[in-house]
């Protein structure tokens, strides 16, 4: 069981999880089905299938819900999106790769400290759509509300930036375009801070599991070495009572012999 225990978590620590997110129906909340996504872990997937066709998924923000998201603090960066008016039956796949200390609260076996997980925002970027409540985030359930709120007031030119063709492989905040779950986990992989906690974990388990086994082993060959020299010392013992024995009996003097006639019998000088 001992050496079972860290296999298992080796596998927790190195599995991804794909997520799935319908785009299709109508223009409103109803657009992305589920609408938030929680629990999403660095590494995960999070893929997009369109079921008809006139949507599109665009990456916002938390103030900005409507607005497409361009140099994000820095020059040449900007947000994920799908080429515009995707058809039916495509998909568009994103990974998370980012974790930082604020939003929604994660906390596993492999987490023994909380680990907080980077809420990512997107809306559909046709016509007024996000307007009417098509937006949706990836650990961001609890800004569902104001989210909503906001984008109903948000301008209706916040998504003319968008390719047309959808955004390039690699791109997006927090997150990054691939091509498929299969396809990107082939290529070099990161850890994130709780797979390095869950190998530390793995690790400990293993020392101790070792120093478990030795000590048992010490203690074993400890009581079977007693049990040896009490044995050896009990058969000495019996062989020296013995030899002490025989000794004693060969060393009895032999019963002296009267004489046959008495004392009346010898002659008197």
């Amino acid at each position: 069981m001992l050496e079972l225990l860290p296999l298992s978590l080796l596998a927790l620590v190195a599995h991804a999880v794909e997520h799935f997110i319908t785009v299709g129906g109508g223009d409103g909340a109803a657009e992305f089905n589920p609408q938030w996504l929680d629990n999403v872990d660095v590494d995960d997937f999070v893929t997009f299938n369109f079921t008809t066709s006139g949507h599109t998924v665009v990456q916002t923000s938390l103030t900005l819900p409507c607005v497409f998201i361009t140099d994000d603090g820095a020059p040449g960066l900007h947000g994920f999106a799908s080429p515009l008016s995707a058809a039916a039956g495509t998909t568009f796949t994103i990974q998370v790769t980012n974790i930082s200390a604020r939003n929604s609260l994660f906390v596993s076996c492999l987490h023994p400290e909380p680990t907080y997980l980077t809420a990512i925002f997107f809306a559909c970027g046709t016509d007024t759509h996000c307007q009417n409540g098509a937006v949706g985030g990836i650990n961001a359930v609890e800004f569902s509300s104001s989210v909503t709120d906001a984008a109903k007031t948000s301008v209706s030119r916040g998504f003319a930036d968008v390719p047309s063709n959808g955004t390039a492989l690699g791109s997006g905040v927090l997150s990054r375009v691939v091509t498929s779950p299969s396809l990107a986990s082939s290529g070099p992989s990161r850890l994130s801070p709780g797979a390095f906690v869950g190998i530390a974990i793995v690790a400990l388990l293993l020392l101790i599991g070792a120093a478990l086994v030795l000590r048992h082993w010490m203690v074993v060959t400890r009581v079977r070495r007693a049990h040896k020299r009490t044995e050896w010392k009990r058969r000495l013992e019996k062989r020296l009572s013995q030899v002490h024995a025989a000794g004693a009996t060969d060393g009895e003097p032999e019963p002296a012999v009267k004489p046959a006639g008495g004392a009346e019998d010898v002659p008197r000088m």
